[in-house]
């Protein structure tokens, strides 16, 4: 009788470790469901800094095309200006054929 005691007392100690109180299950799906919500808040920073990286990556390529436009709108600037100073000193310069007629 004593061993059918102990069978029994064994059945019932692991059927209780098997099948969770009501309050434990709710604990545990309160708990689900708040790792959930801060799962799902994690993702929309995420979402936010991938987009914050994608905006500062587009800025930083727009500055390097204005700064190569810059270097070469100087460069045909000093290019036309220098154009423009030779012309002006060839034009200061006497033509020696004129000086030999007069």
């Amino acid at each position: 009788m004593l061993v059918i005691a102990a069978v029994v007392y064994q059945r019932i100690v692991i059927k209780r470790f098997q099948t969770p109180s009501k309050a434990t299950q709710e604990n545990f799906e309160a708990i689900a469901a708040d790792l959930r919500k801060r799962a799902l808040e994690v993702k929309k920073q995420d979402e936010g800094l991938r987009k914050r990286e994608l905006e500062v990556k587009e800025r930083k390529q727009q500055q390097q095309v204005l700064k190569r436009s810059q270097r070469a709108l100087k460069g045909s600037v000093s290019h036309t200006m220098l154009q423009t100073d030779l012309k002006g000193m060839t034009s200061v310069v006497p033509d020696s054929s004129t000086e030999r007629h007069g």
